[in-house]
């Protein structure tokens, strides 16, 4: 690493910019598009001048979140990184909360009641 994409001066708002816009839009899209009526947000710079870099910088955040509160009354949390302390392979989670059931994404998965039991469902779909 290193190089313009590493560089706050050229590049900035990383993760959120890289990744996060795209979740962001995923999600609010399966929620109908509803409009933000309020962001708070931080971004932190913690793992990159840890890495020894062969040559350039690395001085772009390296974690960002959100907390969106909607129109509909719903709330959205949003956490993007590059770097944490977590398995490599977790990749994007989309996990969607609400009164009468829950979804998660990759696998997609359906929790919800029926007749007083759980379920957990997971569809299939064809390609």
């Amino acid at each position: 690493m290193g190089g313009w994409f590493t560089t706050k001066a050229m590049s900035g708002g990383r993760p959120l910019i890289d990744l996060g816009v795209h979740v962001l839009d995923l999600v609010l899209w399966l929620m109908g598009n509803p409009r933000a009526v309020s962001v708070a947000g931080a971004t932190y710079t913690k793992f990159g001048n840890r890495i020894p870099l062969k040559k350039g910088t690395f001085d772009v955040e390296d974690f960002a979140c959100a907390f969106i509160r909607l129109e509909t009354g719903a709330s959205l949390v949003l956490e993007v990184s590059w770097a944490s302390h977590i398995k490599e392979s977790t990749g994007i989670y989309i996990s969607l909360l609400g009164t009468d059931g829950g979804a998660e994404l990759w696998p997609l998965r359906i929790y919800t009641e029926k007749h007083g039991s759980f379920v957990d469902l997971e569809p299939r779909l064809e390609e």
